[in-house]
């Protein structure tokens, strides 16, 4: 795979994920992200959680799309994306700059309780 073939596959998810029907909210959230071991780009945060068909397809294209998503309590859709970057900067803080090797997140880490304060946006 090249980097023109991820990019667009990126871009293919993040529409896939854009175009999912909205869902009422319920406190929880799932913050769909490309993992780049040193950086993380969201993609998409939406409501969890997603049942039926819907989770369905969220699985896959998680698994298809190689993407990773954290799940978490908090009160919005900005703060529930804030507190997964800041997370994900706490937990990389060691990991090179596109380094040999990095870690992933997988599709649907839980981050437990709430958001801590200094997260909130």
């Amino acid at each position: 795979m090249n980097c023109d073939t991820a990019i667009r596959d990126i871009a293919d998810a993040a529409r896939a994920l854009r175009e999912l029907p909205p869902q009422p909210e319920t406190g929880r959230w799932t913050v769909v992200f490309a993992d780049f071991g040193h950086v993380m780009l969201p993609l998409a945060t939406l409501p969890t959680p997603l049942e039926g068909e819907l989770g369905t397809e969220l699985f896959v294209t998680l698994h298809v799309q190689a993407l990773s998503s954290y799940e978490l309590e908090a009160p919005d859709a900005d703060t529930a994306e804030a507190t997964a970057r800041a997370y994900f900067e706490q937990q990389r803080a060691e990991v090179e700059q596109w380094g040999a090797s990095w870690l992933a997140a997988a599709p649907g880490t839980v981050i437990e309780g709430p958001a801590p304060e200094p997260f909130l946006v």
